[in-house]
């Protein structure tokens, strides 16, 4: 009787483990995270959590300042963009003013090993930027910790982009934003720990206006996700 079940017994694991072999489990990759391509026509991303895009002005006086979708790239229904036209104040130093677009979500999330995707031009219009403007992406941290123990909640990394009056797209390795040399205080594990606390997402422009000049542009951004 105890070999009988014994028997048995070896039987159902033999057939358990054949019947196991029949199953092909592979890993798949879930492609790109999209943070947002606008195709819905709306100014809210598609990544859950992210609150509506909102466009902004910084370091300027009077900036003139309005964001809304438009037609995107090759294919694309809609993408977003941010018209601005901003002064430096004449106040015997240049400022680094200028515009940007910006969203902020929670919890934070950890982008440390991905490429951050998207597309984006900027052109002048009149009076034009000076040929040396700058166009950033900033990853915000905003619950980052400084060196100090303190907790400022402006703590972000940013990595520049060679724009063109045309559509471009973009492939960064989020491994290479950095913390900009003009952020004093810096964050208690370097800009590794800023990267695995996103909370905010921004394409900023620096127009790089000399003291006192002014400037107008549109800087339009389409297909932004993490792969």
């Amino acid at each position: 009787m105890v070999r009988t079940m014994a028997r048995a017994v070896a039987t159902f694991v033999i057939c358990a483990v054949a019947a196991s072999a029949c199953f092909d489990v592979r890993m798949r990759d879930p492609g790109p995270l999209v943070i947002d391509d606008f195709d819905d026509g709306d100014m809210v991303p598609a990544l859950a959590g992210f609150g509506g895009w909102e466009c902004y002005a910084f370091n300027a006086q009077g900036p003139r300042v309005d964001c809304a979708v438009t037609p995107g790239t090759d294919n694309s229904p809609y993408a977003v963009f941010v018209d601005f036209g901003i002064d430096d104040p004449p106040d015997g130093k240049q400022e680094h003013g200028g515009a940007g677009l910006a969203s902020y979500g929670w919890p934070p999330m950890d982008i440390s090993h991905k490429d951050f995707v998207f597309s984006a031009m900027l052109a002048s219009g009149t009076p034009a930027l000076p040929s040396d403007a700058r166009l950033y992406v900033e990853l915000a941290c905003q619950t980052a910790v400084a060196e100090d123990g303190t907790s400022p909640g402006d703590f972000y990394v940013s990595a520049s982009a060679d724009y063109k009056n045309y559509w471009q797209q973009f492939r960064i390795d989020v491994a290479s934003f950095g913390q900009p040399p003009w952020v004093v205080k810096k964050i208690e594990g370097g800009p590794a720990r800023c990267r695995q606390l996103v909370d905010g997402i921004r394409f900023t422009v620096d127009a790089h206006l000399a003291d006192g000049q002014s400037g107008q542009a549109v800087l339009t951004v389409d297909g932004i996700s993490l792969q």
